[in-house]
């Protein structure tokens, strides 16, 4: 329980660290320092999650030592703050892989979860839209 607190607040915290930089206009720090914080803490990388194929990813988390189920939401808030950096940027390929993987992870959530969220369904919504 403990571990899957503290990968809580590591997403936290790199969600507040990239928002913060996105409001100062510092978009790009903010996705260097998300993808580093990933790595160092979480043993991730935006890159590699790119990377795995979509029908993959949930298997390919689950066996990550530091990523547990629970946080899948926070990730994939995560992911969509990344890739709408990216969208801005100009950067579609990254964007679009990101936004489909944030998908993935909600969908899963949305699943295997027993509480209905409308924040989620409307946040599943709006990515489709997108895509």
């Amino acid at each position: 329980m403990r571990q899957i607190e503290q990968a809580g607040k590591v997403l936290a915290k790199v969600m507040a660290d990239l928002t913060g930089l996105k409001n100062q206009g510092k978009l790009y720090e903010g996705i260097e320092q998300a993808e580093q914080s990933l790595r160092d803490e979480l043993n991730l990388s935006i890159e590699n999650l790119t990377g795995i194929r979509l029908d993959q990813l949930i298997h390919a988390l689950m066996e990550k030592e530091h990523m547990f189920a629970e946080n899948f939401e926070q990730l994939a808030d995560l992911l969509v703050e990344v890739a709408e950096g990216y969208q801005q940027q100009g950067s579609l390929e990254k964007s679009k892989a990101l936004y489909q993987r944030a998908l993935v992870l909600y969908e899963y959530v949305d699943e295997a979860g027993s509480a209905f969220s409308f924040n989620r369904h409307s946040k599943m919504q709006k990515i489709k839209e997108l895509l």
